[in-house]
């Protein structure tokens, strides 16, 4: 399991800077120019663009016709291709209209 992203302070040289380790390392700013408050957000915006980028992401959620259209997109293969639609159908549909109660 990966480390949770943390935003950290860097010496380098003399100076202080804000920085993470999470997506390569990022910088923030000089300490004495950024406060903590406007560095927590700006880590927080890097860390909410590096979830948005990554395509696995388990926080953004897929719908259930994205969902489906993935498969669809997955299951080309011709040697599969006679009893697929009747299959999809069976398969995708309580997800794609589901009932209401």
């Amino acid at each position: 399991m990966p480390r949770p992203p943390k935003l950290h302070k860097k010496k380098i040289g003399k100076s202080n800077y804000w920085y993470t380790e999470a997506g390569g390392e990022t910088y923030f700013g000089n300490v004495t120019d950024v406060g903590y408050d406007n560095a927590r957000r700006l880590f927080s915006a890097h860390i909410q663009s590096l979830v948005e980028e990554e395509p696995g992401s388990k926080s953004k959620r897929l719908t259930a016709d994205e969902l489906i259209d993935l498969f669809l997109d997955s299951a080309t293969d011709q040697s599969r291709g006679f009893c697929l639609p009747s299959w999809v159908k069976v398969v995708t549909s309580p997800f794609a209209n589901p009932s209401t109660p």
